[in-house]
């Protein structure tokens, strides 16, 4: 039979604040046990439970104290902290062997770990939490606790209150409780999956070959963005990774509109980018979109990078539209031209990029066909180049990986991945502060990004809107007179609405760091040497003829993206937009300084007719 030990009463049923401050008053101790067992300080009926510690000197003095004679000290604690009540309990036997205090390390007061409680919730690192600490309490960093002592209070906070951990059975749990019902708000945030359980809940695993870890999170507003007519928009599916710990990539579904806008649709956690598993998450997408909407989710353009699991996964899920398109993102395709022509010549690269550009503003399958023989031809007189025309014809002008020409999709829709990768950037900018994260903080920051994304309103753009950064453009290059006004014929210009516009190309700057060069134009306002060309190529001479009505030029770049700088020009000089690009009122009021004006007609711009004489004539 144990023997009984006769407890002495420090403090019985003090709040949990008080008792803090009465443990922080003892000689230095160490927790010898700690379980949970049935509350006892609370009333005898109570059936939560309560945490039960042993406590055990600690202290540098009484182990170094002659009087000890090299024995223990025999002074032992207790504590007793109701686990459902702010109620504490502290007990006591024995004597220290000495009375001296041996110095003692620097703890977390109470108010000092409100504070980092609310500070661990924005995941903002120790070392920050431990600088902001010094602020707040107008404290020297020597007087506060070390920094190994916050991290370890940050740390155990972090697992055991926010659920940021990588145990299966938290992530089961966190999952199941946020799963799809059907009963949820427009903008609140679930879970789901291709694969339930018997209760209809995801079906979790631990990330094996065996048990792969599919999550997908969205809310029924972002799904409701696919209610559209599938010519409308690109499907655009990218992933991402070193979001956490586990190197587990996340799957990012959206849209982009005509003018190139991104429009999150959902987000999925998957242990590995093979087929089947990128498959589920596409199936798991479709089925809740027809259980949202009713309808079967029909796409036309679906854009992936040149991965293999991700071009067979969209194709067997989405490939029942005969008129379904897999395109590719022709950024990722010159990534991979600059990497295998990065030992040439500079006028043999550059000759080659310029060559890759015209075929990407082709205009239609023939004109590509006859451009693409052509190159290679040219390659294949090169015997340096023979096995690289060899490998970007296989790669890249044939096959599978061959549709990232402008042709296959309407005016202005986005020809890159660059919508989806700009949204990436900002998830890790703004939601995981771009570091590595728990999978159970991961998963509560996805959750709150669905629900910022479905709270926030963007308009889904059907008609192509200039982009800021073009506007800028077009001021910059009125400043420098590279922009201006053609000569006006009547026979090529028949009715309203049409201008003739020149453009000059910007003098370019070698940039000696780089070893290219760039416009000598403001950076906010530059485009690539291709882009430009583009704009340049085929201009007739006295300029280009502007349909403003219908935002209509002949240039290849117009082609491309459905709007460029003679275009925003030609409705600045007809006064349809202002400086920012606005669309405004068009002024009907005669020119004062009689200057010619292009709307005008019969020598009259507006206002009353000059045929018509006075209201009242004698």
């Amino acid at each position: 039979m144990p023997k009984r030990i006769d407890w002495k009463d420090v403090a019985l049923g003090t709040s949990a604040p008080d008792a803090e401050g009465l443990l922080g008053a003892l000689k230095t101790y160490e927790v010898t046990k700690c379980n949970q067992l049935a509350c006892v300080v609370c009333p005898e009926d109570a059936t939560h439970k309560m945490r039960y510690r042993l406590l055990k000197c600690a202290s540098e003095a009484c182990a170094s104290s002659i009087s000890s004679h090299g024995q223990a000290c025999t002074w032992r604690g207790k504590t007793l902290s109701c686990m459902e009540n702010d109620v504490v309990s502290i007990f006591q036997v024995g004597e220290h062997v000495t009375a001296a205090s041996s110095p003692r390390r620097k703890r977390l007061t109470p108010i000092q770990k409100t504070y980092v409680k609310e500070l661990t919730l924005h995941h903002l690192r120790s070392m920050r939490i431990r600088h902001a600490m010094s602020r707040k309490f107008e404290t020297v960093l020597q007087d506060l606790p070390s920094l190994n002592t916050v991290q370890n209070f940050v740390h155990h906070y972090s697992r055991t209150h926010l659920a940021r951990n990588d145990r299966v059975d938290d992530l089961r749990k966190w999952i199941h409780e946020r799963a799809f019902t059907g009963r949820e708000d427009l903008v609140r945030p679930f879970t789901y999956a291709w694969d339930l359980d018997a209760d209809g809940k995801p079906v979790v695993g631990n990330g094996s070959e065996e048990r792969p870890f599919i999550v997908g999170l969205t809310t029924k507003t972002l799904m409701l963005r696919l209610m559209r007519p599938p010519e409308s928009f690109i499907l655009h599916v990218d992933a991402t990774y070193k979001l956490n710990y586990w190197g587990y990539p996340v799957i990012v579904v959206g849209i982009s509109d005509s003018s190139r806008g991104f429009h999150l649709v959902s987000m999925f956690i998957v242990s590995g980018e093979i087929q089947d598993i990128v498959q589920r998450t596409l199936m798991a997408l479709r089925r809740l979109y027809s259980v949202l909407s009713g309808h079967d989710l029909v796409v036309q353009y679906a854009m992936a990078d040149a991965d293999q699991a991700q071009y067979n996964a969209v194709n067997a899920v989405f490939g029942n539209n005969p008129r379904f398109t897999s395109l590719m993102c022709f950024f990722h395709v010159m990534e991979k031209v600059y990497k295998a022509i990065k030992a040439f010549p500079s006028d043999t690269k550059a000759i080659i990029v310029r060559d890759l550009y015209d075929m990407h503003f082709a205009r239609s399958h023939n004109e590509f066909v006859r451009m693409r023989e052509d190159f290679l031809m040219r390659l294949m007189d090169v015997r340096e180049l023979t096995s690289f025309a060899q490998y970007i014809r296989g790669q890249w002008l044939n096959r599978r990986y061959s549709t990232c020409q402008l042709y296959w999709t309407p005016t202005g829709f986005a020809s890159t991945n660059n919508p989806v990768e700009t949204f990436n950037a900002v998830l890790r900018r703004d939601y995981t502060l771009r570091r590595r994260l728990k999978m159970g903080a991961l998963l509560q920051e996805l959750s709150s990004c669905c629900h910022d994304k479905s709270a926030s309103v963007r308009v889904f753009s059907l008609e192509v809107v200039p982009a800021q950064t073009l506007v800028r453009r077009v001021s910059k290059m009125i400043r420098e007179k590279l922009l201006y006004e053609g000569g006006r014929d009547q026979v090529d210009i028949a009715s309203a609405g049409h201008i003739r516009v020149i453009s000059c190309s910007a003098k370019r700057i070698q940039v000696s760091p780089n070893n290219c060069s760039e416009e000598g134009i403001a950076v906010t306002a530059q485009m690539g040497l291709n882009y430009t060309r583009m704009e340049l190529e085929g201009q007739p001479y006295g300029g280009w003829v502007v349909d403003t009505t219908r935002m209509w030029c002949q240039c290849s770049y117009w082609f491309g993206f459905g709007v460029r700088v003679r275009v925003l020009f030609a409705q600045r000089t007809l006064e349809y937009l202002d400086c920012a690009g606005r669309e405004i009122l068009v002024a009907r009021g005669t020119k004062k300084n009689g200057a010619d004006d292009p709307s005008a007609r019969d020598g009259q711009r507006g206002g009353r007719p000059l045929g018509v004489g006075p209201a009242l004539t004698y």
